[in-house]
């Protein structure tokens, strides 16, 4: 394994962390159409290379709470092999495995064929799309809250999932959209919002005092985040970038090209294209980690 392989667990973790730091306030509600473009936009840098798809999958699943509708069965079965495809890439085996036996679960049709010719992927070469049954995932019931609805994975009158990653959607008693939260194997579902018109609590029995802050304006916490999201995301533009040169573009002019010369260029391409994006879009989380917040 190359050391920019070696490495992109590292900063690839660093991002996702930053974007979990973030504020957890939406700007802009997640849609259902823009949650296709996100998916496809994500699948399509997969069969580009595949360590790009990891900082799209990481902030595709930080974003999913800013869903603003019950996801659908179909959406969310592409997220777990998303989510799948980039833990095989971290060498995160066991969350790979158990994403990609959820995909399953929820979609039995979804598989590899729409990615492209992927045959000489690992995940195709050895095995590990199929590699866990769905009959492996364990559930148990769950009772929501007095008055409300749950779906999981798009699904309902299923039960929670206890060892594989599940998407949990909140309803009121009216079938009316809540919120949403991607859980981990063997995480706790959230205490669910308040419905819209139910009083919100008291300020007066709360027992944290609220001051105003003295400090100069500068990046409060999402500001934070994203300066250290736009931080690692510039490192990883640097990495993938240093490995395209070095680990491609060179032996390419040198004429050591194994296999097909012309894909071999093809690829190459399109990692600098991933790169340079990367890499803009680091700045573009750093720059707006300046202007955000306070510290």
């Amino acid at each position: 394994m190359s050391s920019a392989r070696r490495l992109a667990p590292l900063v690839l973790g660093a991002i996702a962390s930053a974007t979990a730091w973030a504020d957890d306030t939406c700007p802009v509600a997640l849609g259902s159409e823009s949650l296709e473009t996100r998916l496809t936009e994500a699948e399509q840098a997969w069969t580009a290379s595949e360590a790009a798809v990891v900082p799209l999958a990481a902030s595709l699943s930080a974003d999913l709470s800013c869903l603003d509708h019950v996801i659908s069965t179909g959406h969310a079965a592409r997220l777990h092999r998303l989510r799948g495809l980039a833990a095989l890439e971290q060498e995160a085996t066991e969350l790979a495995l158990f994403s990609f036996a959820m995909a399953r679960a929820v979609d039995p049709e979804l598989d590899l064929s729409d990615l492209g010719e992927v045959s000489d992927r690992d995940v195709v070469q050895l095995g590990f799309y199929d590699a866990v049954p769905p009959s492996e995932i364990r559930r148990a019931d769950f009772t929501p809250p007095e008055g409300l609805e749950t779906r999981f994975d798009g699904a309902a009158a299923v039960g929670q999932p206890l060892n594989a990653p599940t998407i949990l959607v909140y309803l009121d008693e009216d079938g009316q959209f809540l919120s949403a939260h991607l859980l981990e194997a063997g995480e706790q579902p959230p205490e669910p919002p308040a419905a819209p018109g139910e009083a919100e609590p008291d300020p007066a029995t709360q027992l944290t005092a609220v001051s105003p802050s003295l400090s100069p304006t500068r990046a409060g916490p999402s500001g934070r985040g994203l300066t250290v999201a736009g931080l690692a995301t510039g490192a990883l533009a640097a990495g993938l970038y240093t490995y395209t040169y070095f680990g491609r573009a060179v032996p390419y002019r040198s004429g050591e090209v194994p296999g097909d010369r012309e894909q071999f260029r093809r690829t190459t391409n399109s990692l600098v294209l991933v790169s340079a994006g990367t890499g803009l879009a680091g700045a573009g989380l750093f720059i707006g980690g300046q202007l955000s917040g306070t510290w």
